[in-house]
C-alpha cells in the first residue's frame, strides 16, 4: 500500500513575507503562515495584543499594544512611520515602542499580504543601527530608499 502526498489546503501553506524591525535596529525578513496571521504577529512582535498603523494604502506597520509600558522606543520603526505620516504635523506624531512588523495590505479586503522588496532590503549591507545612530549613512537611509521604491507616501 502506498500513500500519496497530502494535497489538502493545510499541506500547501502559503506564507506572508514581511520585515521585523527590533528596538536595536535589526531588520529581519520574516515569513508568517497565511492561515495564522494573528498568531504569527504575536510571535514576531512578542506580545498578545497588536495594533496596526496604516501608513499608506499599501503598507501597514504592526506593533505590540502594550510595548509602551514594557519596551523601549523603536527609533528605526518610528522614523519610517513618520516618513509616511508627513501630512501629520511633527508635534502630533507619536513614537512607536517595541518590535514592529511591516506588511503589505490588500486594498480591497484589508488582508495582510507579502511585502514587496522585503528580501532586497534585508540583503542590503549595513542595515543595522550604526554608531552614528539612524541619521544619514545608517540603516535608516537604506530603509528610506526601499520604502520609497516599494510604497511611496
Amino acid at each position: 500500500m502506498t500513500m500519496d502526498k497530502p494535497t489538502t489546503e493545510l499541506a500547501r501553506r502559503e506564507v506572508v513575507t514581511g520585515l521585523r524591525i527590533t528596538v536595536d535596529g535589526r531588520v529581519q525578513k520574516i515569513d508568517i503562515p497565511d492561515n495564522a496571521i494573528l498568531d504569527g504577529l504575536y510571535s514576531a512582535i512578542g506580545g498578545r495584543c497588536v495594533d496596526v498603523v496604516r501608513l499608506t494604502d499599501q503598507l501597514d506597520m504592526w506593533v505590540d499594544d502594550g510595548a509602551m509600558f514594557t519596551s523601549d522606543i523603536n527609533p528605526l520603526a518610528t522614523t519610517l512611520a513618520h516618513h509616511f505620516q508627513s501630512d501629520i504635523p511633527a508635534r502630533y506624531r507619536q513614537p512607536y515602542f517595541g518590535t514592529a512588523v511591516f506588511l503589505s495590505v490588500d486594498q480591497d479586503t484589508g488582508d495582510a499580504r507579502s511585502l514587496i522588496g522585503a528580501a532586497t532590503l534585508t540583503a542590503t549591507p549595513g542595515l543595522t543601527r550604526g554608531a552614528e545612530g539612524f541619521g544619514p549613512g545608517s540603516g535608516a537611509k537604506a530603509c528610506f530608499y526601499w520604502s520609497m521604491a516599494c510604497c511611496p507616501p
